[in-house]
């Protein structure tokens, strides 16, 4: 596999790039096909390509309805989670539970799974020790709570979608997320890494590896051609907080718990009404 060594920009100031709109300026270095990106002995991240047949998942996700939603910083985004989501007290969820995509659109989904079987096998072929590690800081999450057979425990489809300079949050330290592309008619949405002044122009039908915790990065604006274009980005990562998931059962009878008290707070406040 094709080398590329890049250089650490020096006296990089991440501040200067945190939730700026991305500029191809701030990584004029293109690359564009599969290889290894390096600075000196530290991997950066990784290009390849996908089997032809994987491209049929893009088919799929054309029929999917996706949501607007708000990443941490206020950016709004269209895309769809899928996998499984920890607990979230502060929402009144204490209870680890799969997505709803599952239901909403289940041959999706299903594609999504089998996907993610390829993507595993090939992070683990083309980064062995890094994939190592991640089996193994991952094996206190239980199988109730992987996506099966992989070192995944979720996922996030994205539909067109720039992104500002920033980093990842939430996944397990020193293991990677892996982000496969559909690109059809557009031009920009590019992955960029300012503090090496390169960016990706993502091949259609690839997967790239990384770790996004690390390093910050951002998607450039991006300009569909007609109205069959699009990108999706689809990103296969590991939550830290669902090694704190109980069995299943366990998980179910908290959400019944759960579901009894928001329902008894409910009648409370109509009778609270009523006797007013």
């Amino acid at each position: 596999m094709k080398r590329i060594e890049v250089k650490r920009i020096p006296n990089f100031n991440p501040k200067k790039y945190k939730r700026k709109k991305v500029a191809t300026a701030d990584g004029p270095l293109k690359i564009d096909e599969p290889c290894d990106v390096y600075c000196g002995n530290e991997h950066i991240i990784s290009i390849r390509m996908l089997p032809k047949e994987c491209r049929d998942v893009a088919k799929e996700l054309t029929r999917v309805k996706f949501d607007w939603n708000q990443r941490t910083g206020g950016e709004r985004t269209l895309s769809r989670i899928f996998g499984y989501v920890p607990r979230r007290p502060v929402f009144m969820k204490n209870f680890c539970s799969s997505t709803n995509m599952h239901e909403d659109a289940p041959d999706a989904y299903r594609k999504l799974e089998l996907l993610a079987d390829t993507v595993n096998q090939m992070y683990r072929e083309a980064l062995g020790n890094t994939w190592q590690t991640h089996n193994v800081t991952t094996k206190q999450v239980l199988n109730d709570w992987r996506i099966k057979g992989t070192v995944f425990t979720s996922g996030i489809v994205n539909k067109n979608n720039a992104l500002v300079y920033h980093y990842d949050r939430g996944n397990f330290k020193d293991v990677y997320s892996c982000q496969v592309s559909f690109t059809k008619g557009l031009s920009g949405g590019n992955l960029l890494y300012p503090e090496f002044g390169f960016h990706l122009v993502l091949p259609d039908n690839s997967v790239t590896f990384f770790d996004g915790q690390k390093y910050m990065h951002g998607v450039s604006p991006i300009r569909l051609k007609n109205k069959y274009s699009y990108r999706y980005t689809i990103v296969y990562y590991s939550l830290k907080n669902m090694w704190t998931c109980l069995p299943i059962g366990e998980e179910l009878k908290n959400a019944q718990i759960t579901e009894a008290g928001r329902a008894k707070i409910k009648t409370e406040r109509i009778n609270a009404k009523i006797r007013r």
